[in-house]
C-alpha cells in the first residue's frame, strides 16, 4: 500500500488543505493527515482536538484518508517513519511556499538520513489565495469564506472568532 502524510497544523483545515488532500488520493492508497504542533505559531484558533474532529467529520466517509495527530514537538519526517511511510506532502500556492518548502524538503531529507522524500502538489487556480490565517481574518471581518473553508468549519469559527459588525 502506497501511503503518504500530510503534516500542518491546519488551524482550520480550508478548500486548499482539501485540495491537496484530493490530488494525494490520486497517487497515493492512503493520506495520513497529521495535525502537528507548530512551533512557530503560538496562538490557535482551534485546539488540537478540535482540528482533528473537525478533519475526521470531513473525512468520516473516505477509508483512504487517516487523521491521526501529535501534541509533542517531533519532525514530521520520524512521524512519517512512525507511520510507516517514506514520503511527506506539502502545497505549494505560490513562489514563497515554494522556497519555504524547498529548503524544507532538503533539511527533512537529511534529518531523514534520505528515509523520507517530500513531494509537492500545486495548488489549484482556484486555491492559490486561500491560508487558514487569511480565512480567520477574512471571516473576522463578516465577509464570506464559504469559497475558501467547508460549512463545518464555517461552523466553528462561529462559535471561536468574533466578527466585526457596523457597531464596533
Amino acid at each position: 500500500m502506497k501511503k503518504v502524510l500530510f503534516p500542518g497544523s491546519f488551524d482550520p483545515i480550508t478548500f486548499g488543505h482539501m485540495d491537496v488532500i484530493s490530488q494525494a488520493l490520486k497517487v497515493f492508497d492512503k493520506v495520513i493527515v497529521c495535525v502537528m504542533v507548530n512551533s512557530n505559531k503560538k496562538d490557535f484558533t482551534f485546539s488540537l482536538e478540535e482540528r482533528v474532529s473537525l478533519i475526521k467529520e470531513l473525512y468520516k466517509d473516505e477509508p483512504k484518508v487517516e487523521v491521526i495527530f501529535t501534541d509533542k514537538k517531533i519532525t514530521a519526517t520520524n512521524m512519517a517513519i512512525k507511520n510507516g511511510t517514506s514520503s511527506i506532502i506539502k502545497g505549494l500556492r505560490n513562489v514563497t511556499d515554494f522556497a519555504y518548502e524547498f529548503e524544507q524538503a532538503k533539511l527533512n531529507f537529511e534529518i531523514s538520513d534520505s528515509k523520507v522524500n517530500t513531494i509537492a502538489f500545486f495548488a489549484s487556480p482556484s486555491k492559490t489565495v486561500i491560508s487558514s490565517s487569511a480565512v480567520k481574518e477574512l471571516y473576522s471581518l463578516n465577509i464570506d469564506i464559504s469559497a475558501y473553508a467547508p460549512q463545518l468549519v464555517i461552523n466553528a469559527l462561529s462559535k471561536k472568532i468574533r466578527r466585526e459588525t457596523d457597531e464596533d
